[in-house]
């Protein structure tokens, strides 16, 4: 399995170059992909000087399970010699204060636990064990639900925080080095529970598609995903481009924050711009930002009377003014009626 421990090893020496000590927090669920993933960077040790932090997320979901999980990371930080910190978060009370599947709560308290550790431990990259199969699923998911290309270009090996140096290794590749090396791993049983569309896609989508057209399906997926990928580097340029250009924060006159995009400007981008930008501008303001309303945005910024509004969720409004558009929380982010002049 030499093979695989180059692959990671090129990984890192892709994304950071030079000698430079690395210290990684690691998402560690006790399962297959991450234990491999766990292993590998501490054989890794002798030709890189990291410093390794392993990290367990008990999500609430599973009580049974989680504490022979939790076990395992235990034993595999003290079989490798790597620092283990064991998290618990509040997945089903997210999901029902924020009208979240248990899944997405699931996700978004993971990695806002992996970064807790991150920033108490001064880490340079939370490292993840996504792999190239995981791409290929998540990629027919989006496709599924209909996501945007940013959806569609799936993950990346490195982006931002994270670092993903498993991304282009198979589950097959996975198991067989565990195999090798002798490593036990728990079994996750929601992954076999068909409720779940990931798992009718992993158990019978992906499967039908590779028995009736050919096993280069998952290969297809992942070049489609790269290329997808390089074109939304290109786009998010340009997006933040206009958005340093066109958007200015300020303060209201009561002392609400707001952010003021210029309209002849926003008229003059490609329809595609239009509607990326709308979108920044509702992340920037912790809006959930969904295509619907985006397009109803870009629409009234374009054509919209001036003095006519739009209202969105959590209190947020948008006012159209002659030159300008204003998105702003009037009343804090919380649901009102009546109009900003009201206010």
């Amino acid at each position: 399995m030499a093979g695989l421990l180059h692959q990671v090893r090129q990984a890192l020496l892709d994304h950071f170059p030079g000698d430079a000590g690395l210290c990684l927090v690691v998402g560690v669920s006790g399962g297959p992909d991450s234990l491999a993933l766990l292993h590998l960077l501490t054989r890794l040790r002798a030709a890189f000087p990291l410093i390794l932090h392993a990290v367990y997320v008990d999500h609430g979901l599973r009580p049974r399970e989680a504490a022979a999980e939790a076990e395992r990371v235990r034993q595999a930080g003290r079989d490798w010699q790597v620092k283990v910190r064991l998290m618990s978060v509040a997945t089903r009370e997210l999901a029902r204060e924020e009208k979240r599947s248990p899944e997405e709560a699931a996700r978004i308290l993971r990695y806002r636990a992996l970064r807790e550790v991150a920033g108490q431990e001064g880490a340079d990259r939370i490292v993840v064990g996504h792999t190239a199969d995981d791409q290929a699923e998540g990629i027919l998911l989006r496709l599924l639900r209909g996501g945007n290309r940013r959806g569609l270009a799936g993950m990346s090996v490195c982006r931002d925080d994270i670092f993903r140096p498993l991304l282009t290794v198979s589950r097959r590749d996975i198991l067989a080095y565990l195999d090798r090396w002798g490593i036990d791993y728990c079994e996750d049983s929601s992954n076999a529970d068909l409720r779940f569309t990931r798992n009718r896609v992993r158990h019978r989508l992906l499967p039908f598609l590779e028995e009736e057209f050919g096993p280069g399906v998952r290969s297809a997926l992942r070049t489609a995903a790269d290329n997808l990928g390089a074109d939304e580097d290109f786009l998010d340029e340009q997006v933040n481009r206009a958005y340093r250009l066109l958007v200015q924060r300020r303060i209201s006159d009561r002392g609400c924050e707001m952010l003021c995009l210029a309209r002849p400007e926003f008229r003059s981008l490609h329809p595609c711009l239009r509607r990326r930008l709308v979108e920044r501008i509702l992340r920037e303001l912790d809006c959930r930002p969904r295509h619907r309303p985006i397009m109803a945005v870009a629409r009234a910024v374009c054509r919209g009377r001036p003095g006519s509004e739009l209202h969105l969720g959590r209190g947020l409004r948008v006012g159209i003014g002659r030159d300008e558009a204003v998105f702003v929380y009037p009343r804090g982010k919380v649901s009102w009626r009546g109009r900003l002049a009201a206010g």
